[in-house]
């Protein structure tokens, strides 16, 4: 009950007039926020991200302040801010999905400096991800937290969400698995062809998962990248956006003597006539025409 004896604790401090909220602020600006009782600083935290309440007249853009405001507080702050929100979130079910959202993320800034402190998040964030009681938000936040902090957890975690085989169990959404994976990827330049071919050509995958498969192929022109990129441009599955994609990526991947002769073919057998007049616009500006 860690977390909730704490809030407990919070609420005559913040109500305390010269040790109010706005003085308590203004003290966190001048020195650490890790020298501000921890109470103090995990209530202020869920201040900050529930002021967003239009009937207690706060601006959008006040709210936005405030939560960036917030976050950079949770920078400065000890990693036992961190494990304060996670124990909070264990014990309350009842808080806001968007909050949740935000303050795993102020979880994660303040245990990402510390190097047990991250072991202990990337725990905390690989169970949100697997345990599918969790809101959906929370744990699609995970996979981008996990992935952007906990790397190498990250691509041993996400990695085997994105195979064929995973998918149809109750899984984070696929374009924040993806997200999460990819970030984590390039900061340790894992090699991700592979991952990103079997996604793009996957037709049982979203089509937001699809598309940014297909756009992060772009740069790399491999013979099983282009054949990808040309099948999805002629799919019968209707999504017209993903076809668009995959002709923007295509023209990327290959000199445009080739992106010419092929889309010309393309758009003669195309039988949606918007599709038809979306390549003759590309021809036609491959042309110089445009």
């Amino acid at each position: 009950m860690l977390a909730l004896a704490l809030l407990g604790a919070a609420f005559p401090l913040a109500l305390a007039g010269c040790d109010g909220a706005a003085s308590a602020d203004r003290g966190a600006t001048r020195e650490a926020y890790s020298n501000v009782p921890l109470q103090r600083q995990l209530q202020d935290m869920i201040d900050a991200l529930a002021e967003a309440d239009a009937a207690a007249g706060v601006s959008f853009d006040s709210w936005v302040d405030g939560v960036r405001a917030a976050f950079a507080r949770a920078d400065r702050s000890s990693p036992d801010l961190g494990r304060a929100i996670i124990a909070l979130l264990d014990e309350r079910d009842d808080l806001d999905p968007g909050i949740r959202s935000r303050l795993i993320e102020a979880a994660a800034r303040s245990m990402a400096k510390d190097e047990e402190a991250r072991g202990e998040l990337g725990l905390a964030l690989t169970e949100r991800i697997e345990n599918y009681s969790s809101a959906l938000g929370e744990r699609n936040k995970a996979c981008e937290l996990l992935g952007a902090y906990c790397p190498q957890t990250a691509i041993a975690v996400l990695g085997p969400l994105l195979l064929p085989d995973r998918r149809g169990t109750t899984l984070p959404d696929s374009e924040f698995i993806l997200a999460g994976y990819l970030t984590a990827a390039k900061t340790l330049g894992t090699d991700t062809h592979d991952i990103l071919c079997a996604i793009a050509v996957e037709a049982r995958m979203d089509g937001r998962t699809r598309t940014i498969a297909l756009r992060e192929l772009a740069p790399q022109a491999t013979p099983r990248s282009i054949a990808i990129f040309e099948n999805v441009m002629v799919e019968s599955t209707g999504d017209a956006y993903l076809r668009r994609v995959a002709v923007q990526s295509y023209i990327a991947a290959v000199p445009k003597e080739r992106a010419l002769e092929h889309l010309t073919r393309t758009r003669d057998r195309e039988a949606d006539m918007n599709m038809q007049g979306y390549l003759e616009d590309v021809l036609a500006t491959l042309r110089g025409e445009r």
